[in-house]
């Protein structure tokens, strides 16, 4: 880098080789001086580039792990969701199982019952049978005392009453198992479960009736 310096001398002055020494040595001096000013101020800036680059790939860096960070937290929160919702489906899977359980159970219980109401209705469909013989008979001769008790049994049994409420006791305890476990099994697994019933009652005769209201 050059410095021009200008100068100018007043009219009639003349300077001497030494004063035009010692002017241009104090005009070389002036020139370093520039030089070493000039120096420091390329140096400074020089150091506050570097500093700027510095400091934004620290900013750059910290940005990255702040992404990394809440990329870990966001990882770690799925995460815990998964697990939370993998407990719930093991919970569930063993509610499932001892619901499935309960319902073998009552399934077991309701064949047995079923079973037990076959056994009720047959035996009330020969009680009729019985009974449409002795009424026939009592149309000869009057019933002897162990036959007059022996009707006042079947009249007992035959009270349609305590079939109905037999039934109603069945039908009212399906129903509540149904309502309990209905959001739980699928109804599809219910109607593979349960039995279809297969009971058919008998009708009542005329007969019967007349019988009755003569009892």
């Amino acid at each position: 880098m050059l410095i021009k310096i200008e100068f100018e001398l007043p009219d009639g002055v003349q300077l001497t080789l030494t004063e035009l020494r010692d002017m241009a040595c104090r005009q070389q001096a002036q020139i370093d001086s520039q030089h070493q000013l000039l120096a420091a101020k390329e140096q400074r800036l020089r150091y506050l580039k570097e500093q700027d680059a510095r400091t934004q790939r620290v900013q750059a860096e910290s940005e990255r792990l702040r992404r990394l960070r809440d990329r870990v937290e966001a990882q770690e929160l799925k995460l815990r969701k998964l697990r939370a919702l993998r407990g719930q489906v093991d919970h569930q899977k063993q509610n499932n199982i001892s619901l499935t359980s309960d319902l073998d159970s009552i399934r077991a219980l309701f064949n047995e019952k079923e079973k037990e109401l076959s056994l009720a209705v047959a035996k009330v469909e020969e009680l009729t049978r019985q009974l449409e013989e002795l009424r026939r008979g009592r149309t000869n001769r009057d019933p002897p005392p162990a036959s007059a008790l022996e009707l006042d049994k079947l009249r007992r049994e035959l009270m349609p009453a305590r079939v109905i409420c037999t039934l109603r006791a069945y039908t009212g305890l399906m129903c509540q198992i149904i309502t309990k476990f209905q959001l739980v099994v699928s109804p599809n697994h219910f109607q593979r479960l349960a039995p279809q019933p297969s009971v058919s009652f008998p009708a009542r005769h005329a007969s019967e009736d007349a019988s009755h209201s003569s009892w």
